[in-house]
């Protein structure tokens, strides 16, 4: 049998932040130098929801207040009062400087729990965004200007470039209020202004699923066009990663994007800066929860990358990260002896996940056809000699088929997603198979969804009775749900804490397509890569639509 480093500690599931959309008003360092699993995260600002129409008239002065139920260019609304926005209804001139037009704006909360805050009890506070301004008349006068910004989003899905107010942590039943200044030119008669106010909240539930369907209370949303991601990570700051063929990109929390190492146009095998390095074709990623070192599966390559920021870098440089070979590129066959990681020939890496222990499993696909396992040694996890890889489940000659068995005795058909959980179970996505897989740490491999040899689809409260069609990747969030990509068009999700296993679909349908909207309408078109923050926000790498998609839960 293999030998795992385990220096896992038992724990129970921990504490989520969800991102939920308000209905109110109108969307892979830890132990031993940095190295623990990257399965959780949090993006605190794109949670609560909430949006509202601000007409003035300057003539007379007044003001009215229009909830509004469309939201921004690939969102959506649900009904509901969780969160309210609402002012005075006259101007008024800012204090000391009359030339300025002021308005107290108030945000109260009517939802159940604490917004702005996590479930940790981490203030993450609100972000009250202006979505747009107009005036009249237009064209030839000057534009209304907000005076007392706190900052600017570089992108959301509101838009590019839009000024914000911050808000605190408000309680449940309480409200806040601020001042919003505007600057009005003279030869204004009215104008008309949005404002988008989004948060964490404080409640735990994941985003929700259906049987037979995706979820009518699941909202899904592009973030990122033009792109061909291959697999995608999150940080514990709510950064996200995600692979081309060449390249590794970075969306930060606040929606700056980067390149982090590689390159789009030129592939190849290069170790060094990033802004030199070079890669073929990763169809792996996951990140340390600090977001300071990336590994990747560079699959032509046959090696395992790692990816480090200089202590104290802009990451936003490439030239900031360094890139290492940590594993493959040798021509020894791993077995269950432990071996040094550079040693090893691997034949078709596909997933990488990073566990509790720092330690990566990694699911090497076609013509190896098992789930191998390179153990971090301690030191530096950037440096090979820390690394060692072994055998943990699948046949050693990498002949394909569906076992359930202990170690080399299971055999697996294409296995690609991967993921671990806090106790040290893996779990993959055999894609072949259409099955999903569990390794516990003695190695006895289990099948919890799907049956091979059926490629179909069936929700199912027993999840070996639920039909898969060539689930791909998968994620594991802080809930106990294990999500999936399945059939390239649908996000789906096993409960790993029931013992039945049930299966339900969070998102899409049977057909392929680019649509954003409701879980049971929204369409995919190659949905290969999956990864869930701590929010429990889904991302997902929509290699076909050329996207990066977003799954977030509605309030009730």
């Amino acid at each position: 049998m293999y030998s795992r480093i385990n220096n896992i500690e038992l724990r129970l599931f921990g504490a989520l932040s969800l991102v939920v959309i308000t209905p109110s008003l109108t969307g892979c360092g830890g132990a031993s130098g940095g190295q623990t699993a990257a399965n959780q995260q949090n993006l605190p600002q794109k949670s609560v929801y909430a949006t509202v129409q601000i007409a003035v008239n300057m003539l007379s002065r007044t003001v009215t207040y229009t909830p509004v139920n469309s939201g921004p260019a690939g969102r959506a609304v649900f009904g509901g009062s969780s969160v309210a926005v609402s002012g005075p209804t006259t101007l008024s001139a800012a204090t000391g400087d009359p030339s300025v037009q002021a308005l107290s704006i108030t945000v109260t909360n009517n939802y159940g729990v604490g917004i702005g805050v996590l479930p940790n009890g981490t203030a993450t506070g609100l972000s009250a965004v202006l979505n747009s301004i107009t005036s009249t008349p237009s064209g030839t006068t000057e534009s209304v200007q907000l005076s007392n910004k706190d900052g600017i989003v570089p992108q959301s899905g509101a838009g590019q470039n839009l000024p914000y107010l911050s808000y605190g942590p408000i309680a449940a039943g309480g409200n806040q209020t601020r001042a919003w200044n505007f600057i009005v030119p003279s030869t204004i008669t009215n104008f008309t202004l949005s404002i988008v106010v989004e948060g964490a909240t404080a409640d735990e539930t994941p985003p929700q699923a259906a049987s037979g369907a995706g979820s009518g209370s699941t909202l899904v949303r592009t973030i990122l066009s033009s792109v061909q991601p291959l697999c995608i990570a999150v940080d514990a700051a709510g950064n996200t990663y995600f692979a081309e063929s060449g390249d590794i990109r970075r969306i930060s929390a606040a929606g700056v994007k980067s390149l982090v190492a590689g390159s789009p146009t030129i592939t190849g095998l290069v170790n060094g800066p990033g802004n030199l390095a070079r890669f073929t074709n990763m169809f792996g990623i996951c990140v340390s929860p600090a977001g300071n070192v990336i590994y990747v599966t560079d699959r032509v390559n046959g090696m395992v990358r790692s990816v480090a920021l200089a202590a104290g870098a802009d990451p936003t440089n490439a030239a900031n990260w360094t890139v290492n070979t940590i594993g493959g590129g040798g021509t020894q066959a791993i077995s269950t002896v432990a071996a040094p990681a550079t040693s090893i020939a691997f034949t078709s890496l596909n997933g990488i996940a990073l566990d509790a222990s720092g330690n990566l499993d990694i699911a090497d696909g076609a013509g190896a056809n098992r789930v191998d396992e390179m153990q971090f040694t301690g030191g530096d996890p950037s440096n090979p000699i820390n690394w060692q890889a072994v055998l943990v489940a699948g046949s050693p000659t990498g002949g394909s088929g569906f076992v359930d068995q202990n170690g080399t005795l299971a055999t697996f058909n294409d296995p690609t997603g991967i993921a671990a959980d806090p106790i040290g179970n893996i779990y993959v996505a055999d894609r072949l198979n259409g099955t999903i897989r569990r390794i516990t740490p003695s190695g006895e491999v289990t099948t919890i969804a799907g049956k091979a040899g059926i490629s179909s689809y069936l929700d199912s409260t027993i999840g070996i009775d639920a039909r898969l069609n060539l689930p791909f990747g998968c994620a594991l969030d802080s809930a106990g749900y294990l999500y999936f990509t399945d059939g390239s068009t649908r996000v789906r999700r096993v409960n790993i804490t029931s013992a039945s296993f049930p299966v339900e679909t969070v998102a899409g349908t049977a057909n392929p397509g680019d649509v954003d909207g409701t879980g049971n309408s929204a369409e995919f078109n190659g949905d290969i890569g999956v990864a869930v923050d701590a929010s429990g926000d889904i991302y997902v790498a929509d290699i076909g639509n050329r996207a990066i998609r977003l799954i977030q839960r509605a309030l009730p």
